[in-house]
């Protein structure tokens, strides 16, 4: 596999449209194609397998931007086949959604056939709805469960013989292979910016992805996770990228934008719009903070209009932060 750049300090990832709107194979296979071709580092998904149709008990005002929904597992494996060198992750796998055995295999099997470029990306979820229709009641221990499914994918990963005894989980030694090209494992990133999230990430994360929280907080949090690396006997470089979407609007109807608005209160359906200028200037305060792994969302108003953006902000953005 070929180095990977680093822009700034930076390494950009490159949200692929397997949901909502603009999610179709053509633009799937364009963007993959524009992330490996442009240097962007990884292409990631994103996970909202069954949105309720109606939504009750909480607000969920961006449900429309997850539909259609395109599995994640199996337009990584098409994007696997479609580049060579983009690693390729999901921002997040949500835990309690999946057997943990069978999240472990289709990993190992997609590192296996992409020649070692899969990442993990795992949180506990937010939406009880969606759990309970995927067969996941314990809502309230699902932070347990995590932590549970993690030592079982770890084990299946790196045992020889592997076995384990749980809550949810019980299996005799097994022989299971293949195991993970990567070694000792592929990366894992750890999504959530609750303490039992910042716990987990410092037991099992080489990588911790964020919603949009103030960079003072980052700071702040930041050295708590690196403390408590330190305190679980792991060397806090271990912790490689620290990661969020990055939600970019550049153009409307074809016009570049020329006045700056930041509505970000979540990285999930909000972005700030504007010049690139106002871009490169966020970004070396994000650099700044700690946050190293940018994951580009564009907001588009058509596949090319989404193509275009793109161009637009690695021409002017990323290249520009790199120099």
């Amino acid at each position: 596999m070929t180095a990977r750049r680093r822009d700034g300090g930076l390494q950009f990832g490159l949200y692929i449209a397997n949901a909502g709107p603009r999610a179709n194979p053509r633009i799937i296979r364009a963007m993959a194609r524009e992330a490996e071709s442009r240097g962007f580092d990884g292409c990631w998904t994103n996970e909202h397998p069954m949105p309720a149709r109606k939504v009750v008990g909480y607000e969920w005002p961006t449900k429309h931007h997850y539909i259609p929904h395109y599995d994640v597992d199996t337009t990584l494996a098409y994007i696997a086949g479609q580049t060579t060198r983009v690693r390729l992750g999901c921002s997040i796998h949500v835990l309690p959604y999946h057997s943990a055995i069978w999240l472990a295999k289709r990993l190992a099997t997609l590192d296996q056939l992409s020649d070692g470029r899969a990442i993990l990306g795992v949180g506990v979820g937010w939406n009880r709805q969606e759990a309970r229709f995927l067969g996941f009641d314990d809502f309230e221990e699902r932070g347990k469960f995590a932590d549970e499914a993690l030592e079982v994918i770890r084990a299946l990963w790196t045992e020889r013989y592997p076995s384990y005894q749980g809550r949810w989980h019980s299996f005799e030694p097994i022989d299971w292979r293949p195991k993970p090209l990567q070694k000792p494992h592929p990366p894992i990133w750890i999504g959530g910016e609750s303490m039992p999230a910042i716990r987990r990430a410092a037991r099992f994360g080489n990588g911790w992805l964020l919603s949009h929280m103030p960079l003072d907080w980052v700071r702040q949090h930041l050295d708590i996770l690196r403390d408590l690396m330190a305190k679980n006997g792991r060397d806090p470089a271990e912790l490689r990228a620290v990661g969020c979407f990055y939600n970019v609007k550049l153009t409307r109807r074809g016009k570049r934008l020329t006045k700056v608005v930041d509505n970000r209160k979540s990285m999930a359906g909000n972005w700030m719009e504007g010049p690139t200028t106002a871009f490169v200037d966020d970004l070396a305060r994000f650099r700044d903070a700690g946050l190293n792994y940018p994951i580009l969302r564009i907001y588009a108003e058509s596949g090319d209009d989404l193509l275009e953006q793109i161009r637009i902000f690695d021409e002017e953005v990323r290249q520009v932060i790199a120099k």
